[in-house]
């Protein structure tokens, strides 16, 4: 390998240290040499850390911690590693006994020099290092769950580290000591930190190699399983879900043999028995971290003398985890079947299977390749039953039960609303040509120019007593007099609902007597008495209303107290259920919520806030359409107080009526309890300079031919106006088919890169 692998440099811990450079949205854990100590690490997302917060718990720790671990998964930023386990040759015979770079091409066809540039963690270890990258967004769902481990490569010192089985994650040590000792300490390689190198997207190549290895994963567990039927009959344990396999594997061990058992007895285990047992617990489990979890200290694992201390011959490592992953990669690993050898044995000590985990004499091919599909129609079934019952409180309490009496994990429930999300968004074009998808685009319009979109769900959070209700109010206000939002953004007038959750009546009243709120005449509407099994009633409101704008208050408030916790799959489902009444209706779906706590360690502005400040799980902020944050900017005067000023940053802009970075600066009265916008963008008077800029542009073009053009950059000169603004606005021109705008291709001469040239018929 390279001499990346060897490294000797030394850390530099100032501010972030070792964490500079990585995005907002990864997550840390502390860790003991290797290990977290708090047991659902993986799986639990309030131990996840931020960058701030893990390096005050590592400071605090007074010693308790050694290192900081970095995760990895789709729920973590879609970090991902390649762990180069080494290379070594047998000093007598000379062959290579282990090769990470072998190992490499072996699943990529590359070499590891084709890699892009890209971090790299190292411990002084020779030979051995990770790689940082991102799996890409469109590959994100598609690894869910999947990893390679260096039991599935030819010379085992490969590792793909993603996510485990049941989505949980990995976590690989970025700062310090290693716990072999040797004066080794996990850091960057020098010139290779964040800091110095972008977290590059996993390569087309290398995609390609995970693929492929992915599909013959399962061809081989398929062939594997196949193999193991008998007269018709499946392998034991093939069809039971992890958390029955586990409730099996506590009952069978009682039964097992193991190490030190008595001589003649059913118990006593000899090497053979042993290594078979091992082996097919190992085959069966299919992942060393769930191996692990499952057996390592369990009862049976500390009843066995390992280490042969009670008499018995010490086996290889003198303990479990060990031994069992040097016998899986002896040759004869190949003969023992899956779970096979567990089943048999604790059989043939008096165990009697439960009549659940017996596995079926045949099996229903239609309802096994089916079950997907039957689970979106009956999930569909279900919530129009349910919206057909006449009490809300009966609605109310069949969502609670819907997920439980479909038997539907919390990863399916996420897949089954985002498949419901893109069924129901497709009903008015669902097949045809890239022509026929054009002239059949439903166009999407804007509530609020600039702002937001009609026809779908818009999340705005911030952290409290930053005022999201009243940002809301004025939404309100804004739509129901066809007036501009802030001063400068342009509602549609219509009607507006307002659900209001989060403060009373008399509340919500003090304020709007603060806010002086103009005559509407009647155009919005308060609906104080709403849950989560009120859709019906929703859109009755909506309907009857005419609503044009609807503002909720808030997702916690609302949906968080209907028994369905904000991390949990379901929160999706409601999202789903807002954005297909959003569309249906054709109006906008405006819902507050809560940003995390800002750690005080935490360096830079509270404006650099990310999609990973959102309180509760992905499934919100995967649910909503556009997602807005509304951060309150530290007054540096007392008489600023009165004039406190905001920033609203755009996260998400799925409708495309904004941008993913827009900030729009707000400048607030204590006094009426209003906004102004200062700046779109830096841009202090956006309307007139949109206005502005706009005209030049199209005079600018109009004066251009099919034979000639001009491209962005070209345009921004003869305008006078920043490439930035130019594109922006040209683009948008584009999209809205402005009367006579056409462009063709320029070739640039750069692999990749295509720029047009424009100009007005």
């Amino acid at each position: 390998m390279d001499d990346f692998l060897t490294s000797e440099s030394q850390p530099i811990l100032q501010e972030l240290g070792p964490l500079t450079g990585l995005p907002g949205d990864a997550r840390f854990v502390p860790v003991v040499g290797k290990s977290p100590t708090q047991e659902k690490w993986n799986s639990d997302p309030t131990l996840w850390l931020t960058a701030e917060q893990a390096l005050k718990t590592r400071a605090l720790g007074e010693g308790r911690w050694t290192g900081i671990g970095l995760l990895t998964g789709r729920k973590v930023g879609r970090l991902c590693w390649l762990d180069f386990d080494g290379e070594e040759t047998d000093p007598v015979t000379g062959q290579m006994v282990r090769s990470a770079s072998l190992d490499f091409e072996y699943l990529f066809l590359k070499p590891v020099t084709a890699l892009p540039p890209c971090p790299v963690s190292i411990s002084g270890r020779p030979g051995r290092c990770r790689m940082l990258f991102r799996v890409p967004l469109e590959w994100s769902e598609y690894f869910a769950g999947f990893s390679i481990t260096g039991t599935e490569t030819p010379t085992k010192s490969l590792e793909f580290l993603y996510e485990k089985a049941g989505d949980k994650l990995f976590h690989a040590v970025v700062e310090g000591q290693h716990p072999d000792g040797q004066g080794w300490f996990y850091r960057w390689q020098e010139g290779a930190s964040p800091a110095d190198v972008a977290i590059p997207d996993l390569p087309a190549w290398v995609i390609a190699g995970l693929v492929r290895h992915m599909a013959e994963k399962y061809r081989v567990r398929e062939e594997r399983t196949t193999t193991e039927r008998s007269d018709g009959e499946y392998g034991p344990m093939d069809l039971l879900s992890p958390g029955k396999q586990r409730k099996v594997l506590k009952e069978m061990q009682k039964f097992w043999p193991f190490r030190g058992g008595a001589a003649g007895t059913g118990y006593a285990g000899d090497y053979a028995v042993m290594r078979r047992l091992v082996l097919s617990l190992w085959k069966g489990i299919g992942d060393e971290g769930t191996f692990r979890y499952w057996l390592v200290g369990s009862d049976w694992d500390m009843r066995n003398d390992w280490a042969g201390d009670n008499g018995s011959a010490a086996v290889n490592g003198g303990e479990l985890l060990s031994w069992v992953k040097s016998l899986a990669k002896s040759d004869t690993a190949e003969e023992v079947k899956p779970w096979a050898t567990a089943w048999e044995l604790a059989k043939a000590n008096g165990w009697c299977a439960p009549a659940w985990a017996l596995p079926p004499r045949e099996l229903n091919v239609e309802d096994f390749t089916m079950a997907a599909a039957k689970k979106v129609v009956r999930l569909r079934e279900a919530i129009q039953l349910i919206d057909a019952m006449d009490s809300p409180t009966d609605r109310l309490a069949s969502m609670q039960e819907l997920t439980k009496m479909l038997g539907i994990k919390e990863a399916e429930m996420g897949l089954l609303v985002r498949t419901l999300q893109e069924e129901d968004g497709t009903k008015e074009f669902t097949s045809g040509t890239l022509e026929e998808l054009l002239a059949n685009a439903k166009p999407i319009k804007p509530c609020i120019d600039g702002l937001l979109a009609s026809g779908a769900v818009t999340m705005v959070a911030s952290e409290g007593g930053v005022g999201k209700s009243v940002l809301i109010y004025r939404l309100a206000e804004a739509v129901a007099l066809g007036a501009k939002f802030g001063g400068e953004l342009q509602a549609v007038k219509g009607n507006v609902l307002v659900v209001q959750k989060d403060e009373s009546q008399a509340n919500a009243a003090q304020k709007m007597k603060l806010m002086q709120l103009r005559n509407t005449e009647g155009r919005i509407r308060f609906q104080f008495n709403f849950h989560a099994g009120m859709y019906p009633e929703l859109r009755k409101w909506i309907r009857e209303h005419e609503s044009k704008l609807v503002v909720m208050d808030s997702f916690g408030a609302i949906f968080g107290g209907s028994g369905t916790g904000l991390s949990d799959a379901e929160a999706g489902l409601h999202l789903y259920r807002l954005n297909q009444i959003a569309s249906e209706e054709d109006c906008a779906i405006v819902l507050t919520h809560h940003l995390r706590k800002m750690d005080k360690t935490r360096k830079g502005a509270r404006s650099d806030v990310s999609l990973g400040d959102l309180f509760g799980s992905s499934y919100i902020v995967n649910g909503a359409s556009d997602v807005w944050a509304v951060v309150k900017e530290q007054a540096e005067a007392p008489h600023q107080q009165l004039e406190p000023k905001f920033v609203l940053k755009v996260l998400k802009p799925r409708t495309g009526i904004t941008q993913a970075g827009d900030r729009i600066a707000l400048k607030g009265s204590m006094e009426d309890l209003s906004f102004t916008i200062e700046t779109f963008n830096e841009d202090k008077d956006r309307s007139k300079n949109h206005k502005a800029l706009l005209q030049k542009v199209v005079t600018a073009l109009s004066k251009q031919s099919a034979a000639g053009g001009l491209q962005v950059s070209e345009l921004s000169a003869v305008v006078n106006s920043s490439v930035s603004n130019v594109s922006r606005l040209v683009r948008g021109m584009f999209s809205d088919d402005y009367p006579g705008l056409k462009r063709a291709p320029v070739e640039t001469g750069e692999k990749g890169r295509r720029a047009y040239r424009y100009w007005i018929e």
